[in-house]
């Protein structure tokens, strides 16, 4: 059996220290999340009736309606229509954007940070 190096033993601990963190304490510490993680953190996310169906599509969550908005105000969709993957943010700039979407603000404008590089044209701010 081949002797186990110092880095291998520590890139496992590392590893079995990630597994241990909930998404929570994960969250909190900084670590960018996708934007499905970030919404079950803050209670954006939630179970849909077994077997719902959207358009043949059969989906079990849901999102809300602050995190609609601000999906459609930073572009996250278009993001994950571009490139086939999540977008990922950090806890604070999901909370700016949900915030952003907000109808109390009155006239939204994208959180800079959280806005896709994808996002149609009248999302992004001109320098």
């Amino acid at each position: 059996m081949p002797e186990t190096t110092e880095p291998a033993v520590e890139a496992k601990a590392k590893a079995d220290d990630r597994a241990k963190r909930t998404l929570a304490q994960r969250a909190d510490a900084g670590v960018e999340l996708t934007l499905e993680e970030l919404a079950e953190v803050t209670g954006d996310r939630y179970r849909l009736r077994p077997n719902l169906s959207f358009g043949g599509e059969i989906r079990s969550h849901g999102f809300t309606s602050r995190h609609m908005a601000a999906a459609q105000l930073h572009g996250w969709n278009a993001h994950a229509l571009a490139t086939a993957e999540p977008m990922t943010l950090r806890l604070v700039d999901y909370r700016a954007a949900l915030e952003a979407a907000s109808p109390a603000t009155g006239n939204p404008t994208a959180h800079p940070a959280a806005v896709s590089k994808f996002a149609p044209k009248f999302t992004q701010k001109e320098p």
